[in-house]
Formats: C-alpha cells, structure tokens, sequence
C-alpha cells in the first residue's frame, strides 16, 4: 500500500486544538493496481477506508470550503467525499469538456473555489506540455464555467500539491501565470502565461544526479 496523494483540511495545532484536521489520501494498493479513498484525524490509530460501491479509481483530490473533492479518472465524475457518520462518496458534477485526449487532470481549491484544471501533453514535441484551461465549479447547480484569468495570483501546479499566490506579495513571481517542472534532458522550470499563451523556459541546476521528488513549497501554509 502506498498514499499517492494527501490533502489537509486544517492546520493541525492552530485551529480547535487540531479537532478538526482531517487527513484525506489517496492510496495505490499493490496487489490489485487499484486505488481508494482513506482518511484519518488527529489521534486516529489507523486510517479508514472511503465506501464507494462503484468502486471508482481516482486520480485527484482538493479541499475546498469544508468539503472534500474527489477526482474520478475512469467514469470522469467530480464526488464529496462523506467522512461523518455514514462513509461514502456522492458524486455532485462530471468533469468540463476536454479540449485534448492526450491530458492530465486536476483538482484545485482556489481563493475559495473549486477549479478544474485540464493540461494538454504534445507528445511530438518529446512529451512537453502545451496548454491549459480553467474551470470553476458553480456549487449553485454544479456546473462549470471557464476560466480566462487568475488575475494577480499565479499557480505552482504539481500533483503532489499545487499552490496559488497573490504575485503582488511576492517579489519575482509573475501575476497571472502557471510555474511548473518539467523533465526532458535536464530539469527545466517553466512559466505559463495566460495572458499571451507564452512559455518561458529556466534550467534548474540541483546538483544531484539521482531523480528527486518535486514540490513546492512556502514558509507557511497558512
């Protein structure tokens, strides 16, 4: 068993005494290749398994407004995960449109919306990334709307964890723009622009010559 991805919904010494900190994951089981929802609180001595009786694989998760989101990869459906009394998963929208077959998916919470974002692989260009479009989710009937602009926030998208910042708070981070790695020959940091569509691309110089794990990160996450 392996956890894939993990989201917190709190900070765990700050808020009610970490009463409310809820630990989501998504895990890989080894012997079957498939995966499930789990959770777990502050003081738990084990996680506990999410019941989805469509037994669906999922390939993302968010946080957003008290909620937990779940993205489905088979059946492409967005669901709430239930982690009270009764433990299961509701599914609540489908997945936007796909503008591209050959793509990744992610869950986002952003300024307090849930956004869906899809990413387009060109993989004749040596499997680099080509594009991007944004969908917020309209919790009033669950439908999405897309998205032209993150305005002065930019976006540090990684699956493992993506982060959004107000760039005006932080000098050097370009507003309206998406950072990410990416691995062809060397290790390059790319900046995606929304406002041209344009791609800058910076080497980056680790030093190590084993793969490491990417992630970004802030002094604080709160």
């Amino acid at each position: 068993m392996s956890i894939l991805k993990a989201v917190i919904s709190s900070h765990p010494t700050l808020d009610n005494n970490g009463d409310d900190c809820t630990i989501m994951a998504i895990i890989g089981l080894e012997r079957t290749g498939k995966t499930k929802l789990a959770f777990c609180k502050l003081g738990d001595q084990k996680w506990s398994a999410i019941q989805d009786d469509e037994e669906r694989e999922f390939e993302d998760l968010s946080y957003c407004n008290g909620r937990l989101y779940a993205l489905d990869e088979s059946s492409e459906a967005i669901v709430v995960c239930n982690i009270g009394p009764s433990l299961g998963v509701r599914q609540i929208a489908v997945q936007p449109e796909s503008y591209s077959e050959d793509g990744s998916n992610y869950l986002i919470e952003f300024c307090g919306d849930l956004l869906h974002l899809q990413v387009k692989w060109c993989y004749e260009d040596g499997g680099r990334i080509s594009g991007f479009k944004f969908f917020r989710l309209e919790q009033n009937n669950q439908t999405w709307s897309e998205v032209k602009s993150l305005g002065d926030y930019s976006l540090f998208l990684e699956f493992r964890g993506s982060i959004s910042l107000l760039a005006s708070d932080h000098p050097g981070v370009k507003p309206n723009c998406i950072y990410f790695l990416e691995y062809t020959n060397e290790l390059l940091c790319v900046v995606f622009s929304l406002d041209n569509c344009s791609f800058e691309y910076f080497s980056v110089d680790t030093g190590c010559r084993i793969t490491v794990v990417s992630l970004w990160v802030t002094p604080s996450l709160w």
